[in-house]
């Protein structure tokens, strides 16, 4: 009997997020959802995140509709999926509880049926009151431990020890993130999430963490990922040999990129691997006959030009050249021997010969330290995002400049190059300085309260 995975489509949410600013209009939603009722996805993350504030600052629509017209469509194919921020829920400052309540309620009855919730700095008593009233409405919570790396101090020189300094202790352990799992497990978490909201996770960690969850909770374990530095499609396949239950996928030409793997490429690794996703390609590729033209319009409206797009890919009814399946083959084999350089260079010659998008620069968009930042001078010395970037084109490896960053695993995105940053993970950035304390940065931060007018 094959093992089966799940798959929580990202596309609508995460992915038109990560690679088009979530720009994507209700007309534009609108024409994929018959294909959507047909796909069997197990969930849909369509709300949330920045999908709220971006739907009424910049196209004027009203993000209740947005749900409520996506659940009219799918129905209770997919669960509808929306990510929150905690005691912040959509917006960027905490909420009582009263706020909370209704929020969860109107949520789950406008059709929402899993709310994923984090906390930005795993503070678990900050996703409490939103478990609780989620639950309570009937709702699925889905508690995400937020993946994230320690910073790589120096080690303390001959005076420093002699006069009692100690090596940096670690942090961010198999041990710490295991705990955070519990602690939301106690709370009554009905599935936890491994976010890792920067792509900084390697196979073989993510492979540990989630043998280490399965083995000490008695809930589905979905992993959660994205392919800037590369690591992605390596990570997931690792994830998925490792007895993980859900894995999150955008269709092929929202993925990658800044975004997370392709549906598609996954598709391949668990047909050869004889597990049943459930999900019906013959719709994901219609879906994608529509993704392939709101991509151009969004290249059009959103960032003024046409960038070049992936090269179209139908495991369905395209022949993997036999080079290319081999290589499939080899990641396979590599990932299940524990050999994580095979398995990453076998799944990057796979994205190149594909047309994998994980080195485009065309959104404006540089991974520093695992913060994502936009309008910055790369050639500007005095400017410490430049000197990041600098550092990356000399070849200094990803994780390390994670960890010069302290370790933080937010994002930030331009909402339009054309205008100021807009923070969309509202825990990272400092409301009164409007800096990032972090980086030491400006980021002329445009945050506004989420409206609440729909809420009672």
């Amino acid at each position: 009997m094959a093992r089966n995975l799940k798959i929580r489509d990202l596309t609508l949410r995460d992915g038109q997020q990560s690679s088009f600013a979530t720009r994507m209009s209700q007309a534009q939603v609108d024409r994929c959802l018959p294909y959507y009722k047909d796909a069997n996805f197990y969930a849909m993350e369509v709300w949330g995140g920045a999908v709220p504030d971006s739907v009424m600052r910049y196209l004027n629509e009203n993000p209740w509709t947005r749900l409520e017209t996506i659940h009219k469509a799918v129905g209770n194919v997919s669960k509808l999926t929306a990510l929150s921020r905690g005691r912040n829920l959509f917006g960027y400052a905490p909420y009582p509880d009263d706020v909370i309540d209704g929020f969860c309620r109107n949520s789950i009855e406008s059709g929402l049926g899993i709310m994923r919730i984090f906390d930005a700095l795993n503070d678990v008593d900050n996703v409490k009151s939103t478990v609780k009233y989620v639950k309570q409405y009937g709702g699925i919570a889905d508690c995400a431990v937020c993946y994230t790396v320690d910073p790589k101090y120096p080690e303390p020189g001959f005076f420093a020890k002699l006069m009692g300094r100690k090596s940096h202790e670690q942090v961010f352990t198999d041990a710490y993130f295991l705990d955070k799992a519990k602690q939301m497990a106690a709370l009554g978490a009905d599935m936890i999430t491994i976010k890792d909201m920067s792509g900084l996770i390697p196979p073989r960690r993510v492979a540990t963490l989630v043998r280490l969850l399965k083995k000490n909770l008695s809930i589905p374990v979905d992993f959660h990922t994205h392919c800037t530095p590369g690591y992605g499609l390596a990570s997931v396949l690792s994830a998925i040999i490792a007895g993980v239950d859900v894995v999150d996928t955008n269709c092929w030409y929202f993925a990658e990129g800044t975004g997370a793997p392709a549906i598609e490429l996954v598709h391949v690794f668990c047909k050869k691997l004889g597990v049943d996703t459930g999900v019906n390609m013959e719709a994901v590729a219609k879906i994608n006959t529509q993704l392939r033209e709101i991509r151009k319009e969004l290249n059009q409206s959103v960032f003024g030009t046409e960038n070049p797009e992936p090269k179209p890919f139908n495991p369905l009814t395209d022949t993997l050249p036999a080079e290319i399946d081999a290589l499939f083959d080899k990641a396979i084999k590599a990932a299940q021997a524990d050999d994580e350089a095979a398995t990453i260079d076998a799944c990057r010659k796979i994205d190149d010969a594909l047309g994998d998008k994980h080195d485009r620069g065309e959104h404006g968009v540089r991974p520093v330290g695992g913060l994502e930042l936009a309008g910055r001078d790369a050639g500007d010395s005095n400017d410490e995002t430049g000197d990041a970037q600098n550092k990356i084109n000399q070849g200094k490896d990803f994780e390390s400049l994670a960890s010069e960053a302290h370790g933080w695993s937010f994002r930030y995105e331009y909402a339009n190059l054309a205008h100021p940053m807009c923070c969309t993970y509202g825990e990272a950035h400092c409301s009164s300085t409007r800096r990032c304390m972090r980086l030491k940065a400006s980021l002329a931060c445009t945050v506004q309260p989420f409206k609440k007018e729909s809420w009672t």
